[in-house]
C-alpha cells in the first residue's frame, strides 16, 4: 500500500505564480508570489483529497500505530465526560432527552475520532415537521462533492455526488399536511439566523480540522505522517526479517599460535552469543567469520526505527512514551492535555451549535419558551486533571502506609522520605530539598509523635 503514497502526495514541479506577475528577471526572484491580488489553492486537489481518505481510514484499520495515533487523540480531545448545561430548568430537560436520543456519548467519540482520520465531519440534522424532534444522520465525507463559501471564506453551504431522501410535509390545497420524500442533493449549513437568533438555518453541522482559510476541505491527522508511519513498518517487517537469524548464527572462530589451554582460557572470557550494538576488540590473530546468519544490520535498522518514531512522536505531538509502552510521565501528560486545548474548544462550540439547534426546534413548535439570557456551556473533564480532595487523600494515603511501614521497621527514615518524594513527584509536587533546622526539627517531632500512636492496618 505504501509503495504509492509518495506518488500520490508528490508535488508536480510548477510556477508558482502567472508569468504575467514577473516583474524581476534576478535569479534569486525566482519562485517568488505576492502575498496578495493571486488565488492560491492551498488544500488538496479532489484526486488527492479522496486517496488521503482511504489512506487515511486504511491506516486506522490496519497499522497499530496510525490506530494508537487516532485513539490516543480522540481520548485526549474528550477526555474523561462532556457535561451539557443549559441555564433553565425546561431546556436542560430538553438538552438532556435530545443526548439521551442521539447516544450522545458513543455519537461523540465517533465524530471525534472519524475528525482525526477524515479531516472534517458532515452531521445532517433533519426536523420532524410534526413534533419538531431531530433526526441526527452521518454523511461520508467521499459523498461530498464540494464545500461553498461566501466572500469571507465561510462556508455556507454543500453539494454531494448524489442526493439524499429528505421526508418533509407539505400544504395540500385543501390545508391538509402530508409527507412527502423529496431527492436533495444541496445543502446549507447551520448557521446562527441574526433576524431570530436561533440556530435554525440550514440543514448540516460542519467541523473541520488542519485547513487553511483558503483551502476548500479539512485534512486528517494522519496526512503529514502517513509516509513516514510506512516507512516505520517496512523496517520493523525488516528488523523482524534479520532477527530470525539471530538465533541461528554459527560462527567460525580462528585463534591462530594458541595452545589448548589459551584457548579455553579465551573462550571463558567471550559471551555465548553476539547482541545487537555489541563491540568486540581482538588482536590479527583472531579471526570471527560467520557461517551461517548474520547480526550485522540490525543495530542500525533498530537505531532508524527510533529516529522514524520520533519523527512521527514531534509531527503529532504525542510522546513516544503514549505510543509505544503507554506508560508516559505527568509531564507528558500534561503537555499533551494542553496540546489538544484548542481541539476541545472547536469541539465545544461544534456541541453548542447542536444542542442550540435542537432547543430551536423546540421554541419554533412551542415547547420552549424563547428566553434571551438562556445560555448552553459545555464542560470537558480532562483524562489527567486531579482535583485537590484527591490529590489530598492520595497524600494522607501515602503519609499513613509510610508511617505504618516505618513503625513496623519495614523501612528507616530515609527510605520513607525517598518513596514519598518520588510519589509527590508523580503527582506534580516537588519536595524541596532544602529545607530550615527548624522545619526539620518540626517534622522530626510529628513524626514522633504519629509513630507513638497506635496504628491499625
Amino acid at each position: 500500500m505504501f509503495e504509492t503514497i509518495k506518488s500520490i502526495f508528490k508535488k508536480p514541479i510548477v510556477q508558482t505564480r502567472p508569468i504575467q506577475e514577473q516583474t524581476s528577471n534576478r535569479k534569486e526572484d525566482e519562485g517568488f508570489h505576492r502575498l496578495s491580488g493571486i488565488k492560491f489553492e492551498r488544500g488538496l486537489t479532489p484526486l488527492k483529497h479522496e486517496k488521503m481518505i482511504l489512506l487515511s481510514h486504511d491506516l486506522y484499520l490496519t497499522s497499530p500505530l496510525g490506530y494508537r495515533i487516532i485513539e490516543t487523540i480522540t481520548d485526549f480531545t474528550i477526555g474523561k465526560k462532556i457535561k451539557v448545561i443549559v441555564n433553565d430548568e425546561r431546556g436542560q430537560k430538553i438538552v438532556d432527552e435530545f443526548a439521551k436520543e442521539i447516544e450522545f456519548p458513543c455519537f461523540i467519540r465517533q465524530l471525534v475520532r472519524q475528525l482525526g482520520i477524515f479531516g472534517e465531519q458532515f452531521i445532517l440534522l433533519i426536523e420532524n415537521p410534526i413534533s419538531g424532534k431531530i433526526t441526527v444522520k452521518y454523511i461520508d465525507p467521499l459523498e461530498i462533492a464540494s464545500i461553498v463559501y461566501d466572500g469571507m471564506k465561510h462556508p455556507i453551504g454543500m453539494t454531494l455526488d448524489s442526493p439524499i431522501d429528505i421526508t418533509t410535509k407539505r400544504i395540500e390545497n385543501d390545508g391538509t399536511i402530508s409527507m412527502v420524500t423529496i431527492p436533495v442533493n444541496a445543502f446549507e449549513l447551520i448557521g446562527k439566523n441574526e433576524a431570530t437568533g436561533l440556530f435554525n438555518k440550514g440543514q448540516v453541522l460542519y467541523m473541520y480540522i488542519n485547513k487553511f482559510t483558503n483551502a476548500e476541505r479539512g485534512s486528517s491527522d494522519l496526512l503529514q505522517v502517513i509516509d513516514w508511519i510506512g516507512f516505520f513498518e517496512q523496517h520493523v517487517l525488516s528488523v523482524l526479517e534479520k532477527a530470525q537469524y539471530i538465533n541461528s548464527v554459527v560462527m567460525d572462530v580462528t585463534l591462530e599460535g594458541l595452545s589448548q589451554s589459551e584457548i579455553e582460557k579465551y573462550i571463558s572470557t567471550q559471551p555465548s552469543r553476539i547482541n545487537p550494538g555489541t563491540v568486540k576488540y581482538h588482536n590479527e590473530k583472531v579471526k570471527n567469520v560467520f557461517l551461517t546468519g548474520n547480526v550485522a544490520g540490525v543495530a542500525t535498522e533498530t537505531n532508524l526505527l527510533e529516529q522514524l518514531l520520533s519523527v512521527i512522536s514531534s509531527s503529532t505531538g504525542i510522546p513516544k512514551s503514549l505510543l509505544i509502552d503507554l506508560k508516559p510521565s505527568s509531564d507528558e501528560l500534561s503537555t499533551i492535555s494542553r496540546k489538544f486545548e484548542a481541539r476541545r474548544a472547536e469541539l465545544a462550540v461544534f456541541i453548542e451549535k447542536l444542542f442550540w439547534y435542537r432547543l430551536s426546534s423546540a421554541i419554533e413548535f412551542g415547547m420552549l419558551d424563547k428566553d434571551p439570557n438562556r445560555k448552553v456551556e459545555v464542560f470537558f473533564e480532562p483524562l489527567v486533571a486531579q482535583s485537590t480532595k484527591d490529590v489530598s487523600t492520595t497524600l494522607l494515603q501515602i503519609t499513613n502506609s509510610l508511617v505504618i511501614a516505618q513503625n513496623n521497621g519495614w523501612i528507616d527514615k530515609a527510605e520513607a522520605k525517598k518513596v514519598y518524594s518520588i510519589l509527590l513527584t508523580g503527582t506534580g509536587i516537588s519536595l524541596e530539598t532544602t529545607v530550615s533546622p527548624d522545619a526539620i526539627s518540626k517534622t522530626d517531632k510529628l513524626m514522633q509523635q504519629q509513630l507513638q500512636q497506635p496504628t491499625e492496618v
